[in-house]
């Protein structure tokens, strides 16, 4: 049976005590389990794993819009998105997110909100965590990271190795199969020092990034990236636009093209789904 315990880790590997309060947990054997008493803030989630799982009224969308000023840019061409062709996190087809890391020597992503779209995220307190999933086979360290609205960077690093000088916190099996990485905001505050309490309209920042070294050719998976809570008010903020966006195809960066081959996002309203067309 393929379990992993983080604690357990911290005790074979020598990790900080810090990182006892970061999860991690086999996808298959522990999904992550819903519940219609708390609110999801979606970085990146598939369509189908959503509308299976989270009510409509419970789910606020924070991920790549054009039209709401929110972008995935891919910094300097140093990643490639390639095929998601395997099942996701959820036994979902396809709907996760593939980097393969190319060949300039480094490698960063980041989810930015545009100064002029400011949105409210200061209702994310100790209450919450914070819920990814990732695999992987290649041994590369790999950061993920959140930014507050001061620019205080909180920095999750899975692995064996420091990046830019910070620690890991925890690892993962690297055997191709999805871990579920879970982290109380709690955590962000007291070991990080990191907290969205002056984030009521957090603009211009890049919430959410990741790092995977320059190895070309490391391929990073990630899926269902989100903020959990007890649930709020519909519509407590506006990131989920009033008027119906046109449907269509776009790229990572949620700008609108024309349809395409290779790896494209379709929009039909605020629902967003990554595709690959041949």
């Amino acid at each position: 049976m393929k379990k992993f315990y983080l604690m357990a880790a911290a005790v074979l590997c020598g990790i900080s005590a810090m990182a006892q309060e970061v999860s991690v947990t086999m996808a298959e054997e522990h999904p992550f389990t819903f519940s219609t008493n708390e609110s999801y803030v979606s970085i990146y989630m598939g369509e189908e794993t959503q509308k299976a799982n989270i009510p409509d009224e419970n789910y606020i969308y924070i991920g790549p819009d054009e039209n709401a000023g929110r972008n995935l840019w891919i910094w300097e061409n140093t990643f490639n998105g390639i095929t998601a062709s395997d099942l996701n996190s959820f036994g979902v087809p396809g709907e996760y997110m593939a980097m393969e890391v190319g060949n300039v020597g480094w490698s960063g992503l980041g989810y930015n909100i545009a100064a002029a779209n400011p949105i409210d995220l200061s209702y994310i307190d100790s209450n919450w965590s914070l819920h990814f999933a990732v695999k992987m086979t290649s041994a590369q360290t790999v950061s993920f990271q959140l930014t507050d609205a001061n620019g205080k960077e909180a920095k999750i690093v899975l692995g064996k190795d420091p990046i830019d000088g910070v620690q890991p916190v925890a690892d993962f099996p690297r055997d191709g199969e999805w871990y579920n990485i879970d982290i109380p905001m709690t955590w962000f505050e007291d070991k990080a020092e990191f907290t969205f309490a002056d984030a009521s309209a957090y603009a211009d920042k890049n919430y959410f990034v990741l790092l995977a070294g320059g190895v070309q050719g490391t391929v990073v998976n990630y899926d269902a990236v989100f903020f959990h809570g007890p649930k709020v008010a519909n519509g407590i903020n506006t990131v989920k636009t009033s008027k119906k966006a046109a449907d269509g195809f776009y790229n990572l960066n949620g700008q609108r093209i024309a349809k395409r081959k290779g790896l494209v996002i379709t929009k039909c309203g605020d629902k967003v789904k990554k595709m690959f067309v041949k």
